[in-house]
C-alpha cells in the first residue's frame, strides 16, 4: 500500500490492478520502482477458520501494524492501517482542509 498501510484486494481487482501495473513504461526509473515495489511484496494471504487474515511479518513491519489495526474500505480493495497512525492520518485538524484543495483540484 501507500502512506504506511497495506492494500488488501480481492482476485479479480488484483487482477486489475496488477496489469494497470504491467501497462508502466520499464524504461522509466519510477515505474521499475513502482513495480518493484507492489509486485516484490505482494502475497496470498489464506482467511483461518475464524476469519483471521495472517499478514507475513515483513507487511507487518512495513505498516507498522501493532495490538490495533483499522479496516477502511476504499473503492476497490481494503486498507490496513495501525490504528493510532489511521487516526493521525485522518485527523480532522489536519485532513480535511487538504482534502478539500485536492477536490477542488480534480474538479469533482
Amino acid at each position: 500500500g501507500l502512506d504506511g498501510c497495506l492494500f488488501l484486494f480481492p482476485y479479480e481487482e488484483w487482477d486489475n490492478f496488477q496489469n494497470k501495473l504491467k501497462t508502466l513504461n520499464l524504461s522509466s526509473k519510477k515505474a521499475r520502482a513502482v513495480n518493484r515495489a507492489f509486485f516484490g511484496s505482494a502475497c496470498e494471504c489464506q482467511i483461518d477458520k475464524q476469519g483471521r487474515i495472517m499478514l507475513p511479518k515483513t507487511l507487518r513491519d512495513y505498516a507498522e501494524l501493532t495490538k490495533d489495526i483499522c479496516l477502511v474500505g476504499v473503492s476497490e480493495r481494503v486498507e490496513i492501517w495501525d490504528l493510532e497512525k489511521w487516526k493521525n492520518y485522518n485527523d480532522p485538524e489536519l485532513g480535511y482542509s487538504v482534502l478539500e484543495e485536492n477536490i477542488e483540484d480534480m474538479d469533482l
